[in-house]
């Protein structure tokens, strides 16, 4: 009877352990996707980061969209958030705000999340601002608190999509 309970166990232990392999593949080739998408967007920040350096506008957005493209999930939405912000930032600095408000709006369709949509209004906002436009600075920035306020209550009533 012991050596029944034995075998059972054993058998178990089999079915668990080749459970958790396919599991763990399944994670390390995510990992690996995530790893690969990365290191396509740490490239093709430096090609975006070089055509606003160059004065090579025309070039930004389609290059931009390639890191876009890589449809991050909405945990790693911050990073292309923050690349859309510095791009952003490096052609207010060149003033291209046009264009700085074209890089954020491509953004905003392919961000999913609020906290995202938030930060990249607030970007607008800023840009406005810098422009002298404060009726559409401020039109920005009460988005960005609309959104805030979307993910405060989807944090506070998860059940709720």
């Amino acid at each position: 009877m012991r050596n029944r309970s034995t075998q059972w166990t054993s058998t178990w232990a089999w079915i668990c352990l080749l459970a958790l392999g396919t599991e763990a593949r399944a994670w390390s080739q995510e990992e690996s996707e995530m790893e690969r998408k990365l290191h396509i967007a740490a490239t093709q920040h430096e090609i975006v980061e070089l055509h606003v350096k160059k004065g090579e506008y025309d070039r930004v957005l389609p290059e931009l969209r390639k890191i876009l493209e890589l449809r991050f999930p909405p945990g790693q939405e911050q990073r292309v958030v923050k690349e859309i912000e510095f791009v952003a930032d490096q052609l207010k600095h060149k003033g291209k705000y046009d264009l700085g408000h074209q890089v954020v709006e491509e953004g905003l369709k392919f961000v999913s999340t609020n906290e995202s949509k938030a930060h990249l209004y607030k970007v607008r906002g800023f840009l406005y601002k810098m422009q002298g436009n404060e009726d559409k600075a401020l039109q920005m920035f009460k988005q960005s608190l609309l959104e805030e306020k979307k993910r405060d209550r989807k944090s506070s009533f998860p059940w709720r999509d």
